[in-house]
């Protein structure tokens, strides 16, 4: 059974008016009130608790709504709440950023840059830092920011992304196609309104 579980001044002052407002200051995008790992916050598609099958987790941020006209992602940090390593000899995920010029989490989304990391017991209860290697600039309206893991179930693995139910600014997302959620829907409609996903980019605004 499958479930879803739990220079000189003028010249360079007139350079600078000819250049957007960029703000060089790294910037969290954060949807959620902390960062709390919680024990047991977060749902994922298996067949037991402790084995998942493919799963993406996701954040939908609306640029355009932040002020923002880009958004130039430089590292993706989300939490861990669980992971099973089974037979297998490493598990990566891959955190990935999206262009959207819709206004949900599965409408019109175009894949702008990735990156992959392995997974380790050591990692649960904390917040993975994912450098990009070259930085990805969104300059749609929408921004998407996910991590997808494979399907643990023919080495006996499982990856639960982490979270709380402390609060948060926007729903997160999940899809999982063994379980029946074959586009993004948020966890509120599938019975976990207080799965708070901690999942958040970083890197430089243009305003």
């Amino acid at each position: 059974m499958k479930n879803i579980y739990f220079r000189k001044t003028k010249i360079a002052l007139a350079t600078l008016m000819l250049l957007p407002f960029f703000s060089f200051a790294q910037i969290n995008l954060l949807q959620t009130t902390n960062n709390i790992v919680a024990a047991n916050g977060v749902q994922a598609c298996g067949n037991t608790p402790s084995v998942t099958f493919a799963n993406s987790f996701a954040r939908l941020y609306n640029l355009a709504a932040l002020g923002y006209s880009s958004f130039q992602v430089t590292k993706v940090s989300f939490a861990v709440q669980g992971f099973q390593l089974g037979t297998a000899a490493t598990f990566p995920v891959n955190v990935e950023v999206y262009s959207s010029t819709g206004g949900t989490a599965s409408s019109s989304l175009t894949l702008r840059g990735s990156a992959t990391i392995n997974i380790t017991a050591a990692m649960v209860g904390t917040i993975v830092e994912v450098p990009l290697s070259t930085p990805v600039t969104v300059s749609s309206a929408g921004m998407l920011v996910a991590v997808s893991a494979p399907n643990g179930q023919p080495t006996s693995t499982g990856f639960y992304l982490g979270g709380n139910s402390n609060g948060q600014t926007a729903p997160g997302d999940i899809k999982a196609i063994n379980c029946g959620v074959s586009e993004y829907a948020t966890f509120a409609s599938i019975g976990n309104p207080n799965a708070h996903i901690v999942l958040f980019p970083t890197g430089n605004a243009t305003l």
